[in-house]
């Protein structure tokens, strides 16, 4: 089992200690031994990295014991997929921009939008096309306008979902703690 004392604070002959184990940050009580660095109850040695000044470690944050580095607690391979999913949702309740105006990507939106873009030979024009909160719109004058509307739409959910199903591969392609911590959704 790998071990490493990564803190110490001694009152009296206690020692209150953050241990590495495995990975991963445990505190606990640590016995001092004729001034040796001690033991946890009794079978698990490691080594000190003095933390600077005024640090903590957490209860299960990670420690790289080549650097001596504490990272954040790694989340399961689900809970960073439904990250990815909630951003990639947050991102579509957004909208989109066409013509400066924010569009709804609603369900509803998206049905209008199609039904629309089908039918754009046989529609009237012009067309007062509200944007997401219906505070102003956007003027369709011709079929090419509905279909710049629509292909607007289009490239703004297709990014988003290749960009979180490229995402969500790195996730389940992660084979290191270096490649997990290189999985950033910047979008």
């Amino acid at each position: 089992m790998t071990a490493a004392l990564i803190e110490q604070r001694i009152v009296g002959r206690l020692v209150r200690a953050v241990l590495v184990r495995d990975g991963l940050v445990t505190e606990g009580p640590l016995m001092v031994d004729d001034g040796a660095l001690g033991r946890f109850e009794g079978d698990l040695r490691g080594f000190v990295v003095l933390l600077p000044e005024g640090s903590h470690a957490r209860e299960g944050w990670r420690h790289d014991e080549t650097t001596g580095d504490l990272s954040p607690p790694l989340l399961t391979r689900e809970q960073r997929i439904e990250q990815i999913n909630a951003r990639s949702q947050e991102i579509l309740d957004q909208g989109f921009v066409f013509r400066g105006q924010w569009m709804s990507l609603s369900d509803r939106a998206q049905d209008q939008i199609r039904d629309a873009t089908q039918n754009r030979d046989s529609l009237s024009y012009p067309i007062p096309w509200g944007n997401a909160d219906d505070t102003a719109y956007v003027l369709l004058v011709s079929p090419a306008d509905v279909r710049s509307l629509y292909d607007a739409a289009a490239r703004r959910k297709q990014e988003t979902l290749i960009e979180g199903a490229r995402l969500r591969a790195r996730v389940l392609d992660a084979a290191t703690v270096a490649d997990w911590n290189a999985i950033v959704d910047t979008r």
